[in-house]
């Protein structure tokens, strides 16, 4: 890779949406940038029409490889557990300030998992301040209706847990090949230099 590029791996697929009025929408987006792992947030894309971008409307919750696992792990205990119950992983940060870091920690972001009250489970990025998106793991049934015998199946609750299982599954193994794939050396070292990679 060309010194300087920031290599961003993006899991577009995986994104999720979620209508917030009438006319708006925010989405949900996984990546791993210079292999670390995020939840990247837009809280709604009014501005998408004028070509604009508001960091107001911007949530970014950074992990490292090991926490993204335990946030996964937090996702598939709201898939299995009771309802109305929810998770949550804080993110700090060091703060910057004109451009350059100080000494200070702050919450940057609070990712958070859960099942609500229907039995539906979710996913979100919260930050204070910011306007709050409920991501509901649910499939699109404008594109696949899926049915018992010849019954569709309308209860929500049976939908987000199968959903939301499948999700869970493609998202580990995605984050597990692009891990081990940031966790392999591919410079070139001395001759003398023995490194195994797993």
């Amino acid at each position: 890779m060309q010194e300087g590029v920031t290599k961003i791996v993006s899991f577009g697929a995986l994104s999720l949406y979620a209508d917030t009025d009438d006319e708006h929408y925010g989405t949900l987006s996984w990546s791993i940038r210079k292999g670390y792992p995020r939840i990247t947030v837009y809280t709604d894309n009014s501005n998408d029409k004028k070509g604009e971008f508001s960091y107001d409307k911007l949530i970014t919750a950074p992990m490292d490889s090991v926490v993204v696992n335990m946030v996964l792990d937090s996702l598939l205990e709201s898939i299995e557990g009771t309802t109305d119950t929810k998770n949550a992983t804080e993110c700090y940060n060091v703060k910057y300030v004109d451009n350059k870091p100080t000494d200070e920690i702050y919450l940057q972001a609070t990712i958070v998992t859960g099942k609500d009250a229907n039995g539906v489970v979710y996913l979100g990025a919260i930050q204070e301040g910011k306007k709050r998106v409920k991501f509901e793991l649910l499939p699109r049934d404008k594109w696949h209706k899926f049915k018992t015998g010849d019954t569709t199946i309308t209860d929500k609750a049976k939908l987000s847990a199968r959903f939301a299982k499948a999700y869970h599954a493609r998202l580990k193994a995605l984050m597990d090949k692009h891990l081990a794939d940031e966790a392999t050396i591919k410079e070139q070292l001395p001759k003398d230099v023995s490194v195994t990679t797993f």
